[in-house]
């Protein structure tokens, strides 16, 4: 029995140094592998890996080196096609194999064409699926549409006109209106407070002439911002509070306020304010 373990031990022993000599060549083959990506000395390394049962770390990332440099010869041939390809023929087929590429870390001549390709097309739909967005929403940013406008341009100055967007004139003509906007929502701001009421000393009469007008020309221009809507909310609520306030004051000079406490001047007024909701809702930061 003795005899049999010291035998079980020495070959176990042997078997151990062999493996250790084993994966420090296979150590020192991937590092150089992996420098040059070499690929046969790669599957070199791997055959000689697989004559040892141990995997340690080198091994593990000897196997990925493997398949990167496999997948990049595949990509190579189907590059060598694909780069011939106008920007307009660009597909999502072409795009998924230089996500494939940068996955296996390729570096090629001909897939940095590839992806150089890839990042103009990758570009141009970024600022379209940009403006797509903006000219549909409810409250178009016209700083980013001016940017991604810009970014076209420079798209379409460096690689031609193929670069451009079928979206472009109506997200240009969406930023001129929002500017155009912006200057008559000052002017409505402006009206409102200068017409702001002062409930410590009511005048019996309010000229809201101008703050209608104002409010009207936003309103038929057509607003696309939000705080546009907003302001013209604003607007008309202040609009009718002032007409209930000066229908109150002017029942309370008519009203012998001492003998008929049960008359309210301000019934009409209080009324709005009660069913202010339906009108815009005063507890927003704007509002405030």
């Amino acid at each position: 029995g003795t005899a049999v373990l010291i035998m079980q031990c020495a070959v176990r022993s042997a078997f151990a140094r062999y493996s250790m000599k084993e994966l420090k060549k296979v150590m020192e083959m991937y590092v150089k592998a992996a420098k040059d990506r070499d690929l046969q000395l790669c599957q070199e390394a791997y055959a000689c890996s697989q004559k040892v049962r141990h995997r340690n770390h080198y091994v593990v990332k000897l196997e990925r080196l493997k398949y990167c440099l496999e997948k990049e010869v595949e990509l190579e041939e189907k590059f060598k096609t694909l780069v011939n390809l106008t920007l307009q023929e660009v597909d999502e087929t072409f795009e998924k194999l230089v996500e494939e590429g940068r996955d296996v870390g390729m570096s090629t001549d001909l897939f940095k064409k590839a992806e150089a390709m890839y990042e103009q097309v990758a570009e141009k739909r970024a600022c379209r699926d940009i403006l797509r967005e903006q000219v549909s929403s409810g409250d178009p940013d016209e700083t980013l549409i001016k940017d991604t406008l810009t970014r076209l341009a420079k798209l379409k100055d460096k690689y031609g006109p193929g670069m451009g967007v079928e979206e472009e004139a109506e997200a240009q003509a969406l930023h001129d209106h929002i500017l155009a906007e912006i200057k008559i929502s000052k002017r409505l701001g402006e009206k409102l407070e200068a017409t702001a009421l002062n409930l410590d000393c009511i005048p019996v009469e309010v000229d809201a002439g101008g703050l209608n007008d104002a409010h009207k020309e936003l309103n038929d221009f057509g607003p696309r911002k939000a705080l546009s809507r907003e302001l013209l909310c604003l607007s008309t609520f202040s609009s009718k509070a002032r007409s209930a306030i000066v229908a109150a004051v002017k029942e309370a000079s008519e009203v012998d306020l001492v003998k008929e406490e049960s008359i309210d001047p301000w019934e009409a007024f209080l009324a709005l304010v009660e069913d202010k909701d339906e009108v815009l809702d005063l507890t927003s930061d704007f509002a405030k």
